[in-house]
């Protein structure tokens, strides 16, 4: 998205120096931000001198790096858009733009709308339903020389306490590269679910990277669970399609199922899955721990010429079973 940066620089003039009442922090409050989608593997603490030696702890940590790099990129985004005020306010809505990039051809605009309305929301697999009696939706739109397409579209139903609450966001970036930026890098799209009232946060996330517009998320590349509990525990959850290299012929894509459970010290423990593609009906297990520096105590698989390292015992006591 190489307009956005020049778009900014340019949206804001007079209005600019205008202040937010409490109704627009209201509509602010339900754009998603940071710390709401975090895929949060923990980090390596002061104390730990070496690298992770833990190889699913370094793969997690590489995955949800790259998913939080893309979410992050269009979050800090409609952060700075909603840093100006709005251009247009009506009793139910905000509106920022229409306003131009760097391609005079290009425009974008951020729309955040109150529903007003009486329903049960639910919006992750773990979520507790919520009856709720207004919603916020918003939508990031881009277009050149036509009309406005959604670039970025979400629903969100806070808490009394408005800081917490639950939503759902859809990220198209195909139809950005199709119709808007033939030059952007991102591609595909990504539904998040999210959830982080009563002190926990929940984040789950559908990718489809190859993508057939008339049929979204027919067959996704991956799906991804994120759970933080209130006491710092973590769960982190993923299926994704990839290839085993080393089997011959190298025809087809396995599917590989991944969970992975942290205490709040960083000690965990992963189990690992593959079937399918070129494995046939064959099924790879494999399980490892680590300590709190993620250098590995335990390693163990079903397949025959690998050796397994340490003991169940090396896991932290609730991973030994």
């Amino acid at each position: 998205m190489r307009y956005l940066a020049a778009a900014l620089l340019v949206s804001c003039s007079t209005a600019c120096l205008e202040p937010f009442s409490n109704e627009d922090l209201l509509f602010l409050k339900s754009l998603p931000t940071r710390n709401q989608l975090e895929l949060g593997v923990p980090s390596a603490l002061n104390h730990c001198t070496s690298e992770p030696s833990s190889i699913y702890y370094v793969a997690a940590a590489t995955t949800s790096a790259s998913l939080n790099a893309g979410v992050y990129a269009v979050l800090d985004l409609i952060t700075e858009v909603a840093g100006y005020p709005p251009t247009k306010r009506t009793d139910d809505a905000r509106v920022w733009g229409p306003f131009p990039g760097d391609d005079p051809n290009v425009e974008f605009k951020l729309t955040v709308e109150r529903i007003h309305t009486s329903t049960t929301v639910k919006t992750t697999e773990t979520s507790t339903p919520a009856f709720v009696t207004e919603l916020f939706h918003y939508t990031f739109e881009a277009r050149r020389d036509g009309p406005f397409i959604k670039v970025i579209e979400g629903v969100y139903a806070p808490s009394a306490e408005l800081e917490s609450g639950m939503g759902v966001i859809l990220l198209n970036f195909e139809q950005f590269y199709r119709e808007v930026d033939p030059q952007s890098e991102e591609r595909g799209l990504i539904y998040i679910g999210y959830d982080n009232r009563f002190g926990e946060q929940t984040t789950q996330l559908v990718v489809d990277s190859e993508v057939n517009l008339d049929t979204p998320f027919a067959q996704p590349e991956g799906l991804y669970s994120y759970h933080l509990s209130a006491n710092g525990d973590r769960t982190f959850a993923f299926v994704f399609k990839d290839t085993i290299e080393e089997l011959t012929p190298d025809n087809a894509s396995e599917l590989f199922w991944v969970r992975q459970r942290y205490l709040a010290s960083g000690e965990g423990r992963a189990e690992v899955a593959a079937t399918g593609g070129d494995l046939g009906d064959a099924v790879i297990y494999l399980t490892e721990c680590w300590d709190a520096c993620f250098q590995q105590t335990f390693f163990a698989s079903n397949l025959p010429d690998i050796p397994v390292v340490g003991t169940i015992n090396a896991c932290a006591g609730p991973f030994r079973e």
